[in-house]
Formats: structure tokens, sequence, C-alpha cells
């Protein structure tokens, strides 16, 4: 079984078959130039988990804002990581639902690329920065490509008035962080 950095993935697919190694992978595949997969692999239905937690909040969005939402002043925050395809497809099903959902609102794509990392803090970072830059949204669905970002975004919510907290909702696909707190 194997889990390797998705900008490797190529090289390890190339040794592996060279070498006649079996493999599964696990969490990561390994993807050709389309996208398609090459290898078996235990992983989520990326796209999927995307859609279906944003399309949760999306269909809750009316018990926490109301109904009579402008679906203009709503907005998808995207904490991604675009060097990873199975992240940036829980990303394109999160963004998809969402316009299905508010086809007046807006997508924004934070690329945790350029934090360089995939931790809380950048989850804050990416968050305080973006949600500051777009004063016009009044609703927030974030969606967090893996736990880490949307605890991240959670902490940054945290600091803002109760009134802005109410008009924010949090979810994300992957958990890399909450078995760690059932210990």
């Amino acid at each position: 079984i194997i889990d390797c950095d998705p900008t490797i993935a190529n090289r390890v697919y190339e040794l592996l078959e060279e070498l006649e190694i079996p493999y599964v992978c696990l969490y990561n595949n390994f993807f050709d130039e389309n996208n398609n997969n090459l290898a078996p692999a235990v992983m989520l239905d990326n796209y999927d988990a995307g859609d279906k937690s944003v399309g949760w909040c999306a269909d809750h969005a009316g018990e926490f804002w109301g109904d009579n939402i402008d679906s203009s002043k709503v907005g998808l925050l995207n904490l991604g990581w675009t060097t990873s395809p199975t992240f940036v497809l829980r990303c394109e099903g999160a963004a998809d639902t969402f316009l299905a959902n508010f086809p007046n609102g807006t997508v924004i794509e934070a690329d945790g690329v350029t934090m360089g990392s995939l931790d809380t803090a950048s989850g804050y970072d990416l968050t305080s920065q973006f949600m500051s830059a777009n004063p016009n949204i009044e609703y927030w669905i974030i969606f967090g490509c893996l736990e880490a970002y949307a605890q991240g975004a959670a902490r940054y919510v945290e600091t803002l008035a109760p009134e802005v907290q109410e008009k924010i909702m949090i979810c994300n696909s992957g958990s890399n962080l909450l078995p760690a707190e059932f210990a």
C-alpha cells in the first residue's frame, strides 16, 4: 500500500511498474495527464465528497440564514491544494454544487500551495485573506479540501463578531486531525 505526494507520483508509478512490485494506492492515486486512474486505489470519491459536503450546507442554509437569501450575497471559499488531483476534485464538486444552489453566488478558489503547507495556520491565513478581500459577500460557505484547512477557517471565524459568525458555514472532506482528538 502506497501513499505518496502527488508531485512525485508519476516517478513512483514508473518505478513500481519497472520493478514489477505489486501495489494498491491509499488516499492519493496515480493519475495520467488526463486525470485517469492508473492503479487500484482505496480512496474517497473525491468529487462526490465535495459535492455532498457543500450540498448539505446548501440544503440547510435556510435553517441557519432564513429562506429569502439573495444568492448574489453568498460566497463559497474553496480552501484547496492545486497540486493534488484528489483535492482538486473535492473543490470542483464543492463549486459545482454551490453554483447549482446559489447560481448568482461567488466562488473563490484559495490555493494552499501558495502558503506552502496543509496545516491549520494556512487555513486560518487563507480564510482571513479572502474574506477580508471580499466585503461584498454577506454569507459564506467555507469548504476545506481537508480537515486542517477547515479547522484553521473555524479559528479565524471565531475572531469575528457573533452576528458575522452566524452567516458562515464550514465543512470539509477528509479527516487528518480528528482521529487524534479521539485518542
